[in-house]
């Protein structure tokens, strides 16, 4: 069995190193596609190549099931991480764009304690969470699935 603990533990620390970084340089005034380089975003596409090929190489017995439950987990901790960010925004009015109420932010008039401490970024939270590992299985799982093809001994068992 894979143990998802280690699996994501260094995803998870590229992650959070990856949301500090962007925020210091949101606050510096860093240009807008520098920002952009620094999202956690990218690794929501790597991410799922990553854990497919660990677990179709570590012979679980249930890779997708495996995959589903990993990929879940990364993302879950990742936009929990994530949420934080826009929490302290919100606390602290920052300016940075993605923060900004129009752009589905939490910083803005009219935004209220509540909106800006929970509800934004717990539904930010859910929908992305739901979405992005959809995607990660999608992404991952044809990897599995032309590993698994590849050697047909991983097929048999």
């Amino acid at each position: 069995m894979t143990d998802i603990r280690a699996l994501i533990k260094v995803p998870l620390i590229i992650a959070a190193i990856i949301i500090i970084a962007r925020i210091i340089l949101e606050q510096v005034g860093a240009p807008p596609w520098l920002n952009q380089v620094f999202g956690v975003t990218w690794l929501y596409l790597i991410i799922p190549f990553y854990f497919a090929v660990k677990i179709a190489t570590s012979g679980a017995a249930k890779p997708f099931v495996t995959l589903l439950k990993t990929l879940a987990v990364f993302v879950l901790v990742s936009r929990i991480l994530i949420a934080l960010t826009y929490m302290i925004a919100f606390a602290f009015s920052w300016s940075a764009p993605r923060f900004l109420i129009e752009n589905g932010g939490v910083v803005g008039e009219g935004v209220t304690p509540v909106e800006g401490y929970l509800l934004i970024p717990f539904q930010n939270l859910v929908l992305t969470t739901l979405s992005i590992t959809a995607i990660g299985m999608i992404l991952g799982g044809i990897v599995i699935a032309v590993m698994r093809k590849r050697t047909p001994a991983a097929s048999a068992t």
